[in-house]
């Protein structure tokens, strides 16, 4: 099993662009799961999107670390390619105050599973950009946090690691609003490297939405959970605002905070989340 810190909320948080209502009479928990997760990172009907994401971490020994970020993010669609592996996500995180000002990460992840995601830094004390290929590189930590760049990249894999059933339907009260969910339990698919051993699922009916996430170790403790603790909307639809996440191994907490989600005045286009032309990224440009 590989143990994942409560940060990998901000990988949920990040991919949360447009989400779209599914009409179904009869759905299965595996279907579910697909949904939730296609809702992440589709823009098929806009020119991009752009949001600044506060991320606020609180260490087991008092320390404390914040990180702002500026966030692009567009979604690509191949029409020639099948359903399955038409779309390729591009996001781009730009490091606002601090040491690491200036710093850029970039990822570029495909739909088709059987093609891995990109993932680049851009360091501006060096003026480099580096492409982040071993192991040991995309293990580095994200954000002063115990997430990993690999992390993020992973964050779409859910439904091809899990086999998800439907437990219940219940009721789910965030920030006083009383939202109808399902409750999913998770098991591992056979030969899988999964991050929890077990894991239990609230996910909104309306929207298709993660509203809380327990994932549990070998021995059935509990070993993280995240929390959606207030609520935004955007075009019409709701989208999660704030993510709690409580690491029970290591007492971390983590607070991530998603504002200002708007559409850009002018298309993202390809280029502006080529690798090659970060060192001349302009975030003014964006309205940052």
């Amino acid at each position: 099993m590989d143990r994942k810190s409560p940060l990998c909320a901000l990988a949920v948080a990040v991919s949360v662009i447009v989400l779209f209502t599914f009409a179904v009479s009869a759905i299965t928990g595996n279907e579910i799961l697909g949904q939730m997760e296609d809702s992440f990172g589709t823009d098929r009907a806009g020119d991009g999107l752009l949001m600044s994401v506060q991320v606020e971490n609180t260490y087991a020994g008092g320390f404390e670390s914040s990180y702002h970020l500026a966030v692009l993010a567009r979604t690509l669609v191949d029409p020639e390619q099948p359903e399955d592996r038409d779309e390729t996500a591009l996001v781009l995180m730009y490091f606002r105050g601090g040491d690491d000002e200036g710093s850029i990460f970039l990822l570029h992840t495909p739909e088709d599973v059987t093609t891995d995601s990109s993932l680049w830094l851009f360091l501006p004390a060096l003026g480099l950009t580096k492409k982040l290929v071993s192991d040991d590189d995309q293990q580095g930590s994200f954000a002063g946090s115990t997430v990993s760049y690999g992390d993020i990249a992973g964050a779409k894999k859910m439904r091809d690691d899990y086999d998800a059933r439907i437990l219940r339907e219940d009721t789910y009260i965030v920030a006083e609003e009383t939202r109808d969910v399902w409750i999913l339990e998770l098991t591992p698919k056979q030969g899988t490297h999964t991050d929890y051993e077990h894991a239990v699922l609230w996910v909104d009916r309306e929207e298709f939405l993660m509203l809380r996430l327990e994932g549990y170790d070998e021995s059935g403790a509990l070993e993280s959970e995240l929390d959606v603790t207030a609520l935004g909307r955007f075009e019409g639809q709701i989208v999660q605002h704030e993510i709690v996440g409580l690491d029970h191994l290591t007492g971390d907490r983590s607070t991530i905070a998603l504002f200002g989600l708007r559409r850009p005045e002018a298309e993202l286009t390809i280029e502006t989340f080529s690798a090659n032309r970060l060192a001349d990224f302009d975030l003014s440009v964006y309205g940052f």
